[in-house]
């Protein structure tokens, strides 16, 4: 162990006369003795397995309960500890200063104070503060909300949070609080103390305050000291958080879950203004119990049921302390997803999983190690948190029956909606349905786009896992980072600043971030950013705040547009017992050949994971092109001479009609009469059937062109006239082979006049693929130089050295067969597979006009080349005028005898494509009757082949390889 590693990860070390003292935040862990010229220090791991038995330490210091109790002050954990006797603390000093609370809570000198205009009340909920906090950046990891709104009771200073992700849901949040009072506390609302604020000034609000019988009380303008609760309160609150968050050097985007576990602990402790009693103890009149609490961002190893895991894998999973579950007797850990568990083992003492301390080279106590159960006195009153629901409305739609979505949208001549048209409003203030200062969101649409170059990782002694992260499916999904070796998780989909410091915007006038970065040293979330694209906005309230804003605006309206001009669904007042699915948008960037972003693209998805099979859908499949195709195609044109043409169909599953009847929520962002939802008539993004119902549209369409569908490949159509027309139909992309531009006019013009097309010209960029093509010389050249440069600059490995091959034979990157595993290795096999592809950049398929269009195949095998299982892999190559058009590797089934064996069943492989290729250039309209040479390099393997007879080697080989045999009696290939 060397002092720099111990260093870089906040470990001091202080040398005496025969001893090095190890500290950690001010406090000594470990005193080492000197053995020789050497400090030698028994160390052992932190956590012993155990039996599932409750062992938790009678008694705690103060500075353990003082991190539970959330890093309240000296003065209220006093009487606290006065208050609950049972909580056993042990009368010391504590550490002095905590740095979390210096972090999280310092604050200026204070002015002399002098009181204002204050009236207590008399009765629970006699009186209720409320005030908006936000927002926050970034948006709270646990459901994507930027803003909280609390609601106090002034007698009991009992406090709910909600996080919110617009200021437009402060009044369903008032709604939602008038009701719990009712039926929780059997109390009723009389007053209301706010701000100014739009979100408690609207007509609504208003009007439910009248209704309800509520006297609504606003503060003078810019006079925040009239509600002098609330604004404390919020102090409290958020310097708890970040006391919290500092603590534990948990990751900043946990904000929401700090603040969610700093107002649980509010409710449960007494305050200056009822020091011997909590709020929650003045609403029910029971004392709650506190022996459950726990430090916020701890490290924490949960139980894994039997169901779960196999034999041999570990029992519990390495994950943080996020707080406690809503209504049930349960912590809300992280691991690979957000969990809610009863049994899990703390330790309370060791970083989060976001700091670079490695626990297991500590020498930790073992009064540290707590395992439990949650506490059975723990309270199910409301806990005083609820968690962001996004339901923002930016666009405006006028109150209607049912009605036809054109007869009430309408669109003027410049493409601005009318009156009663779906309208993004205008005003510069919109941030995911909230109101905020023009001036304030206009820096922020200003601000200039953090660099994304990636910086080298800094090398670690420690094991580091390197991963990548899989994308979100649904609006339902989080993030599921997979839960790395040394304990670190990648916790933001944004590329970060190079800072592990975490820190929270808590400004209501919305200042800029400032922070200062703890170390310069690259954090390893960094690289999984780098791998999970992060540019590209997940939400409509990032698109709306990211520097892209203008551009994101612009194409939400061009979709609106598309709807209404598409007449995509009814309005209609909801049904009752319906099922309605809800929707969200959808960002994408659309790359040209150079791999510069051509233009953006934002989508109105339906949430099809919703549906039920059945009920509101039948069939799904639905074919798309295969890349061998493609391929197959280009060679073709290059050899007949076509040209090739590309076309986009814009919004192309919006021209399906569907025939089932689909319920869909109001979408996003859009604002209509309460109780409405759309009745699906086209087809929508994200339904189970949209591919289906786009491909059956445009297949009718075609074949009324005259052209058939291919079986070999369902998305190559033909029309076989003078001269042959291909189309190649990607989803909604369609390349056009055809001799002559008139051709390419008419069928344009014929495509146009059924769906909204745009024609891109020459085929220059599929794929991520690019064409250059000389007709006149007969060579087109596919590959992807763009693409390779894009990927090189993404992970910093632009000025890297080539190497001559990907993989270095022989490596093993697969130590352990039970399961996957993310490590250094893998991560280097991967930056070597980059410095490959950037010294063969420029290369690519050269395809040629020859005078025969010949087809050749190549097969072969490795035998026993999986060292670990001992199964060959098969590799096929077919040439099509020369060029690869089909390659493939493929793992064998089984295990080959021997190396006949394993050629035998490549062999096989490369007879089922040169089958399919041979079928398709038939549709295409070519007369193949030579059979095709297939070449093997093992004379035992062509034996098996050609003859029929009894062979003992080959006796047990799987019959589907035989049918090798039958083509080759066929003379469909030739060995």
């Amino acid at each position: 162990m060397s002092i720099s590693s111990l260093t870089a990860r906040g470990v001091g070390v202080h040398f005496e006369a025969d001893t090095a003292v190890l500290s950690f935040r001010g406090r000594s862990i470990a005193r080492i003795p000197r053995i020789g010229k050497l400090f030698a220090l028994e160390a052992r791991l932190a956590l012993v397995e155990e039996a599932n038995q409750a062992v938790v330490s009678q008694e705690h210091g103060s500075d353990v309960w003082h991190a539970r109790l959330g890093h309240v002050t000296a003065k209220k954990q006093k009487l606290i500890s006065v208050a609950y006797e049972d909580l056993k603390i042990r009368d010391d000093d504590g550490t002095g200063l905590c740095e979390g609370c210096a972090k999280g809570k310092m604050s200026a000198s204070s002015f002399s104070h002098k009181s204002g205009s204050v009236i207590k009340s008399y009765a629970p909920f006699e009186i209720v503060h409320s005030d908006v906090m936000g927002p926050f950046k970034p948006n709270s990891k646990g459901g994507g909300g930027q803003y909280i709104v609390t609601f106090i009771d002034d007698f009991s200073r009992f406090v709910q949070v909600y996080l919110i992700a617009s200021k437009n849901l402060v009044f369903q949040r008032f709604v939602e609080f008038t009701a719990l009072v009712k039926t929780q506390y059997r109390q009723r609302v009389k007053c209301i103390r706010t701000d100014n604020g739009g979100e408690y000034t609207s007509k609504r609000f208003d009007a439910f305050c009248r209704q309800e019988w509520i006297i609504h009380q606003t503060s003078a303008p810019y006079s925040p000291q009239q509600n002098g609760l609330t604004e404390r309160m919020n102090r409290t609150l958020t310097e708890m958080a970040c006391s919290m968050l500092y603590h534990m050097q948990v990751d900043k985007q946990w904000w929401g879950e700090a603040l969610m576990t700093a107002a649980h602990i509010v409710n449960r402790i007494p305050n200056t203004a009822r020091p011997k009693t909590s709020p929650l103890q003045v609403l029910n009149g029971v004392k709650p119990s506190l022996q459950y609490l726990r430090v916020f961002g701890s490290r924490e190893y949960v139980f894994v049921e039997k169901v779960k895991r196999s034999k041999l894998d570990a029992k519990a999973h390495r994950c943080i302390f996020l707080g406690y579950a809503e209504g049930s007797k349960a912590y809300r850990v992280w691991d690979c997803e957000e969990v809610t568990t009863r049994t899990v083992k703390l330790d309370e003492h060791a970083p989060s999983l976001y700091t670079n301390i490695d626990g297991n080279n500590l020498n930790y106590s073992p009064n540290r190690q707590v395992v439990f159960e949650f506490d059975e006195n723990m309270p199910e009153s409301p806990s005083g948190s609820r968690r962001v629901e996004s339901n923002t409305n930016d666009v405006v739609m006028e109150d209607v029956a049912e009605t036809n979505a054109t007869d009430d949208m309408e669109v003027d001549e410049e493409g601005e909606p009318t009156a009663l048209v779906p309208t993004l409003m205008n005003s510069p203030a919109v941030m995911e349905g909230g109101r905020t200062n023009s001036q304030e969101l206009q820096r922020i649409l200003d601000r200039p786009e953090p660099p994304r170059s990636i910086v080298p990782h800094g090398e670690r002694e420690n094991r580091i896992a390197f991963f990548g992260v899989p994308r979100r499916t649904s609006v339902s999904q989080r993030d599921r980072p997979h839960l790395l070796e040394n304990g670190d998780a990648a916790p933001s989909r944004e590329i970060p600043l190079l800072t592990s410091e975490p820190h929270l915007t808590i400004s209501a006038e919305g200042d800029d971030d400032v922070s200062e970065p703890e170390s310069k040293r690259p954090r390893l979330d960094e690289y999984e950013i780098a791998l999970s694209a992060a540019e590209v906005p997940q939400s409509y309230a990032e698109a709306m705040t990211s520097s892209e804003a203008k551009y994101w605006k612009e194409v939400i309206r061009s979709e609106i547009r598309s709807h209404v001009r598409n007449h995509t669904w009814n309005l209609i007042m909801r049904p009752q017992g319906v099922k309605v699915i809800g929707s969200k948008w959808v960002f994408a960037y659309k790359y040209n050949e150079k791999w510069e972003i051509g233009r953006y693209k934002a989508r109105l998805v339906a949430l099809g994971y919703l549906q039920t099979q059945g009920i509101d859908y039948f069939h799904i499949y639905s074919p798309v092109a295969s890349t061998n195709t493609i391929r197959v195609f280009l060679s073709v044109c290059c050899f007949k001479g076509l040209k090739i043409g590309q076309y986009d169909v814009e919004t192309a599953f919006l021209n399906g009609n569907l025939t089932e009847v689909v319920y869909m929520a109001i979408p996003e962002n859009i604002r209509t009469k309460t109780g409405m939802v759309c009745k699906l008539r086209r087809s929508l993004y994200g339904l189970k059937q949209a591919a289906a119902v786009w491909y059956q549209t445009i297949r009718a369409v075609l074949k009324k062109m005259g052209f058939r569908e291919c079986r070999a490949d369902p998305c190559m159509f033909v029309r076989i006239g003078k001269s042959p027309v291909y189309i190649i139909l990607y989803v909604d992309d369609l390349l056009v082979g055809c001799k002559t531009d008139a051709e390419a006019e008419a069928i344009c013009a014929e495509l146009g006049s059924q769906f909204k097309l745009k024609s891109i010209g020459d085929a220059r960029f599929v794929l991520g693929m690019e064409i250059q093509y000389n007709i006149v010389k007969g060579e087109l050249l596919l590959r992807q130089t763009q693409f390779i440069k894009y990927l090189l600059e993404k992970f910093g490995q632009q000025d890297s050295n080539a190497v001559r091959n990907p993989l270095i034979i022989g490596q093993d990157l697969t130590q352990d067969g039970s399961h996957a595993m993310h490590r250094e290795i893998h991560w280097n096999a991967a930056i070597r597979v980059l410095c490959y592809l950037k010294g063969t950049a420029t290369l690519g398929i050269q395809f040629r006009r020859n005078k025969h269009l010949v087809l050749e195949a190549f097969a072969d095998a490795n035998w026993g080349g999986d060292k670990l299982t001992r199964r060959s892999t098969s590799g096929v190559l077919l040439l099509l005028g020369g060029a690869p058009v089909v390659f493939k590797s493929k793992r064998q089934a089984t295990v080959a005898l021997s190396s006949a064996e394993a050629e035998y069943m490549s062999l096989a492989l490369a007879t089922q494509e040169v089958v399919w290729l041979r079928y398709l250039l038939l549709e295409m309209g070519f007369k193949v009757q030579k059979p095709t040479t297939v070449y093997l390099d093992n004379k035992s393997a062509i034996s098996i082949a050609s003859n029929h007879g009894y062979t003992p080697r080959a006796k047990h080989i799987d019959l589907r390889a035989h049918f090798v045999r039958d083509h080759v009696e066929a003379k469909t290939i030739l060995l």
